[in-house]
């Protein structure tokens, strides 16, 4: 430990002018949403920004307290060398008994890559460690093919820290594939005046090493590097390229010793912002992108999509949109300049019990109906959620998606009309008549109007899809099993004395799965199970019929004359096509099946199924 020297340097004012340590967060703007979300939000994008050509990267989240070894050694080593101001809160911080950090690490990205002082940055050659630790307010350069921007992400990670402290760990991998460790520490402090030089000083600070005389340190690279961030107890690395910054002090909304309610805050930020990265591509196994937490040592699974309502429906809506040109996906264009500039996906269903609880008042509120339309642009990274009209039955939710297009200029527009925080599009930010705004305003009247289309009002004269969902959900939740059809049909062989009873063979557990749309069809999915003798040979039969409300009575056809039809059956996993009746052998002693029908509009419909043994008259 004692071989590892980390020194500091200190900016001095120069005649030229400089930039005070909280005028540069200031710069950097003040997160309006609670630092630990807002840390997450922009990292993670600066981490996918980063990724390596065909990797997959993860994202790791860690709340800890450092054991008294590594705090005594981040006092000790990293922070031996303070700054000479008397009032520092760093040096009130380090008067504490323990020291708790928030780590953000990503692995399978490029790290903080390029020249490591902003003078040697050339035109050509970008530098991700520079924009990171060095320079303030500079944006990547056009053509530089390097991730992020690290603007507002980098603030976000000093103001997350209760005195605007990090410590970077990273291991770059380069365009050409050299590779170097790198550790160094930074704060955006207060300024202050030193009178043993008679200077004064921004009240920014890098350690690291091999400063030059009153000059910038550089950065500990090599095993110097990997040494620090061992002693540290910081994420290993071995040959997964990529970035861990520790902050110090973190200021969270949830009280610490809420390891529970950590958890769930942070896994809440996951789903939210970015579920699209935990959706895979159609056809392949893995999503885009992993994410793992850790709370005090202790991994924390992140919940499911499919198990997490509303999330299962902006998935299904999203692969809509990744499939497009599809029946399911609306395309959003402009006329005035012509331009595709996206697509919406849609999915309805029946309201599902969230997995959190809606207790906290603090972080992300899981909408508990969902009614929104999550707007993206090609990277798949929520931008906002757009709020639209509610279902007129509360037992129906909605969720939609709309990417924008991957087309150059409408791509530029789009990116140019987001707030450093990357939350909004906002038209009025770009140049008045400009195709620019144009394209963002057009786009956004385009896709109220389709949530308004697809989710017409109850009275709505044109008697959209919702009204046939609605009552379809209400009708079909109860007694379905009851009247005409859906029930077994008995054996009628007459019984001996000397005859055993054979094996009831009946339906059960009949209900109603999900209603969806597709294409301009609202399609039901009836679940059920065909109890019987394994090997038997059966007939299940579907006569669908309009249920008429209050009187129950069953019609044949929907009074625009429509009829329902069958879309399909699925007997223990095996799909069929379409037909009145489906000869099958019962795989198994309990079997479960599915049957898909369209209901017309403005009607509930019920499935009349019915099972008989094959052999029967």
């Amino acid at each position: 430990m004692h071989n590892l020297r980390v020194v500091r340097s200190s900016e001095p004012y120069s005649d030229y002018g400089n930039l005070s340590g909280e005028g540069a967060r200031r710069l950097l703007g003040t997160p309006a949403t609670e630092p630990l979300l807002t840390a997450i939000r922009e990292s993670v994008q600066n981490s996918w920004d980063a990724r390596l050509p065909n990797t997959r990267p993860t994202y790791l989240l860690r709340l800890r307290t450092l054991s008294p070894e590594e705090y005594r050694f981040l006092r000790k080593v990293v922070f031996r060398d303070l700054s000479p101001d008397p009032g520092s809160p760093l040096r009130e911080l380090f008067r504490r008994d323990e020291m708790r950090v928030a780590e953000i690490c990503d692995f399978g990205t490029h790290g903080l890559t390029g020249k490591t002082r902003p003078s040697e940055v050339t035109e050509q050659e970008d530098s991700r460690f520079v924009r990171f630790l060095r320079n303030i307010g500079a944006p990547r350069r056009e053509g530089s093919h390097s991730g992020g921007t690290y603007g507002y992400g980098k603030s976000s990670m000093f103001s997350l820290g209760s005195r605007q402290t990090v410590v970077v760990d990273s291991l770059t991998q380069e365009q050409d594939g050299a590779s170097e460790r790198r550790f160094m520490a930074s704060r955006m402090g207060e300024e202050f005046y030193d009178p043993a030089t008679g200077r004064s000083f921004t009240g920014r600070h890098w350690w690291g090493v091999d400063a030059p005389a009153g000059g910038a340190v550089d950065p500990v690279r090599g095993e110097g590097a990997a040494r620090l961030a061992e002693g540290l107890g910081m994420p290993e690395r071995q040959a997964r390229s990529g970035t861990s910054v520790m902050i110090l002090d973190p200021a969270l909304e949830v009280e610490w010793g809420d390891q529970q309610g950590l958890a769930e805050h942070v896994q809440k930020a996951f789903l939210w912002f970015f579920w699209p990265k935990m959706v895979p591509w159609p056809g392949q196994p893995l999503s885009p992108m992993e994410f793992a937490l850790e709370v005090e040592g202790q991994p924390r699974e992140i919940p499911s999509i499919d198990s997490t309502p509303p999330f299962h429906l902006f998935a299904e809506a999203l692969q809509q949109v990744r499939s497009a040109p599809n029946d399911e996906a609306r395309e959003v264009r402009s006329l005035r300049p012509k331009a595709h500039l996206g697509w919406m996906g849609y999915q309805r269903g029946l309201h599902e019990e969230r997995t959190f609880g809606g207790d906290r008042d603090v972080g992300i509120s899981i909408p508990d109906v969902s009614r929104h339309v999550a707007l993206m642009r090609p990277a798949e990274l929520v931008v906002k959620y757009l709020e639209g009209p509610p279902l007129p039955n509360n037992r129906l939710e909605w969720s939609g998606v709309f990417v924008s297009s991957m087309e150059k200029e409408v791509e530029r527009a789009f990116a140019a009309s987001e707030p450093p925080t990357h939350d909004d599009w906002n038209p009025k930010s770009l140049p008045s008549r400009s195709p620019k705004r144009t394209y963002v305003n057009v786009a956004l009247t385009r896709i109220k109007g389709l949530m308004d289309e697809l989710n017409p009002e109850q009275r709505d004269p044109s008697g959209g899809a919702s009204e046939g969902l609605a009552p379809a959900a209400d009708m079909l939740g109860s007694a379905l099993l009851s009247g005409e059809g859906d029930r077994a049909v008995p054996r009628h062989r007459p019984k001996t004395a000397r005859q055993s009873k054979p094996r009831a063979l009946k339906l059960s557990g009949l209900e109603l799965k999900q209603l969806a749309v597709e294409g301009q069809k609202t399609v039901a999915t009836f679940r059920f199970m065909v109890v019987g003798r394994a090997g038997t040979d059966v007939v299940l039969s579907a006569d669908p019929a309009i249920v008429t409300e209050g009187s129950g009575e069953l019609l044949d056809f929907a009074p625009d004359g429509e009829k329902p039809e069958i879309k399909g059956w699925n007997l223990a996993g095996e799909n069929h096509p379409p037909a009145e009746s489906l000869e099958i052998r019962l795989p198994e002693d309990s079997s479960e099946g599915e049957l898909r029908v369209t209901v017309p509009v403005g009607v509930a419909v019920r499935p009349r199924l019915a099972v008989r043994g094959a052999a029967d008259e």
